[in-house]
């Protein structure tokens, strides 16, 4: 504050700062600190997966399932039940050797409820059978697809539960002597060329992706696909049928193993 002298003495002069025009350029400065943060977070979600990253976008793509199936023999090894495996299919049985929770199991059936799988062990008292419950379980995934994308995998992952409908509906007439072996064969050559429709629409959306989940899909539909086409040439469809079903069952669980693990 300087001193000047006047005719009167001297005086203090008191100098205004200017507050105003400091507090423009504040409020200028602050506006543009937010138009850069807010450019750059733009930038950044709009180049870079964050949300992926942080593992926020989770999709259920397929909900937990329990088939439970009829198994005559089980083993930790392989060749103590493979010796079976004719014999059980010359009854019409599946004959199909699951191995499950590291145990070896030789399939005679598979069924959608365990009062079904029961039913069949009780009404069969002159074999040896137990009751294996077989779980598929709940697939969620954390990746960036599109709605489009997402609505294809769950239809793709579902065709697990869709084939063994179909397939158990067969059989179970063609076991009824409800339709002939013809009539059966007609109806999965139908199912088969459904199931090579999905595949070729799963493949035009994906075409360009190279994820191991859609990849993993691919294949089982493939197999899927490979079952069916070994029903229509056999000599037992019957047998071939529940084998195909416990083929397909076995070919998700391996599905399942490769993307979780």
């Amino acid at each position: 504050m300087p001193i000047i002298k006047t005719d009167g003495g001297y005086i203090y002069k008191k100098i205004s700062k200017n507050t105003k025009t400091k507090k423009v350029k504040f409020l200028f400065l602050l506006f543009l600190c937010s138009v850069l943060i807010f450019a750059g977070c733009f930038f950044v979600f709009s180049k870079y997966d964050v949300v992926g990253a942080l593992s926020l976008n989770k999709y259920l793509l397929f909900d937990e399932v329990k088939y439970y199936a009829v198994s005559l023999y089980n083993s930790d090894e392989f060749s103590n039940i493979a010796e079976e495996v004719n014999n059980v299919k010359l009854q019409d049985g599946a004959g199909y050797v699951l191995k499950y929770s590291n145990k070896y199991y030789l399939i005679a059936n598979i069924y959608s409820t365990k009062t079904d799988a029961e039913n069949v062990v009780n009404n069969n008292t002159n074999i040896d059978a137990n009751i294996l419950e077989i779980k598929l379980n709940k697939l969620i995934i954390s990746k960036s697809f599109t709605n489009q994308e997402i609505t294809c995998l769950k239809n793709a992952l579902g065709l697990v539960n869709r084939a063994y409908e179909k397939l158990y509906e067969i059989c179970v007439s063609l076991d009824r002597g409800e339709i002939l072996d013809a009539e059966a064969k007609q109806k999965l050559q139908v199912f088969k060329e459904t199931c090579q429709e999905e595949k070729e629409s799963f493949n035009h959306i994906f075409q360009n992706n190279f994820e191991s989940i859609v990849s993993r899909v691919k294949i089982f539909q493939s197999e899927v696909i490979s079952n069916i086409s070994m029903i229509l040439i056999s000599q037992n469809t019957s047998s071939d049928i529940k084998y195909a079903t416990a083929s397909i069952i076995d070919s998700f669980l391996l599905l399942q193993k490769n993307i979780t693990k």
